[in-house]
């Protein structure tokens, strides 16, 4: 059992050493998003410095350049989007097939802005030299930019940057089988311990650590990501009963059953760790919370 500790501030007033080790992947990869939109809107401005301004190949339309850029940059954002190309695992393992991914849907940006331009019979008013210019700096930039992520990643990675904290209650087989999934599957996923206050499995991959205070308690002194709680479905009132006394942690908790979603209205249904989960309550301060709070 984990011993009781005095608590001297409420947990919101608290510091975890580790807090700040956490970095969410979502606002990895809208961040890579928004930094891809200023490198296209960037690459736009350069391309028109460098072919119009520096050369000396015209000066173009001081209002359809500045329109068509922003039009195209978002275009070009959503094209990469939808390429998956903002997925964490892709973003980690820069590789040919991303440069390609990239180049295609930068050169499909442009040919959609030249048959928009067409079709609006104002094609004439936009350099072609600019387009091209405009289509390979945004590729190097592009690279350059999804390269680096990649390198910076897997440094977080390796200094556990991107783990997450795990807490299991209920000491069932089912728990086990998930403890030993997470285990064997999930590098950056850490089970903090498997916790029960009516069963303490002496087969559990990690050993019971105590009781549903005892988790509690762990939440409030450790830094705890999430809870599963893995219990048999037909025990929904104890179910509904845990998620409530466990919201008063900032964790996301999460139910591997799914019968119980009939009581407890889950946010969604989710699919991490390689199984099928309910998400039933987030973290407030995940994700981009922090960083907004902060600039506040």
């Amino acid at each position: 059992m984990l011993k009781p500790q005095p608590q001297d501030k409420t947990y919101s007033e608290q510091q975890h050493p580790d807090a700040a080790k956490y970095h969410s992947k979502r606002v990895v990869s809208e961040s890579q998003l928004l930094i891809d939109f200023g490198i296209l809107l960037i690459s736009a401005f350069l391309a028109k410095w460098l072919y119009l301004d520096f050369l000396g190949h015209g000066m173009g339309d001081p209002v359809l350049l500045p329109i068509a850029t922003v039009v195209g940059s978002i275009l070009g954002c959503i094209l990469l989007k939808q390429g998956r190309l903002y997925e964490f695992k892709r973003l980690s393992a820069f590789r040919g097939c991303q440069m390609f991914n990239i180049a295609l849907r930068v050169a499909i940006t442009a040919l959609v802005l030249t048959g928009i331009g067409f079709i609006l019979k104002i094609s004439a008013e936009i350099s072609r030299g600019w387009v091209l210019s405009w289509i390979g700096l945004s590729i190097l930039g592009l690279w350059a930019a999804h390269f680096l992520t990649s390198r910076l990643i897997l440094r977080w990675s390796r200094l556990g940057y991107f783990t997450r904290n795990i807490a299991i209650y209920g000491s069932s087989e089912l728990a086990m089988r998930l403890t030993q999934h997470l285990g064997q599957k999930f590098p950056d996923v850490r089970v903090k311990g498997i916790f029960d206050d009516r069963l303490l499995s002496k087969r559990a991959a990690i050993p019971t650590l105590g009781s549903l205070s005892d988790l509690i308690r762990l939440g409030q002194t450790e830094r705890l990501d999430e809870v599963i709680i893995a219990l048999p479905s037909s025990s929904t009132d104890r179910i509904s009963s845990l998620v409530k006394e466990l919201s008063i942690l900032p964790v996301d908790i999460s139910v591997c059953p799914d019968a119980v979603a009939f009581q407890l209205n889950p946010k969604r249904l989710v699919h991490e760790y390689g199984v099928t989960l309910l998400e039933v309550a987030t973290m407030p301060l995940g994700d981009w919370a922090p960083i907004i709070k902060a600039i506040e």
